[in-house]
């Protein structure tokens, strides 16, 4: 596991998103500047603006067999 860091532009991206919710749009864009593809949530209508992969933990394991 790596612990990412969040700049001043993820928070201004966050800011300025179509994301309804800060947090999301903070986890969002600190996945999108690091170059993650896929974000884990529980929530996933939370991410309907997301262009990289968005799913649950259950669809990924569901995915890997």
């Amino acid at each position: 596991m790596t612990v990412l860091a969040v700049t001043d532009k993820v928070i201004e991206l966050a800011l300025s998103s179509e994301f309804k919710d800060f947090e999301d749009g903070i986890q969002y864009f600190t996945a999108t500047e690091s170059g993650i593809k896929k974000l884990l949530t529980r929530n996933l209508k939370d991410y309907r603006v997301a262009e990289i992969s968005v799913m649950t933990a259950e669809q990924l394991l569901k995915a890997k067999k």
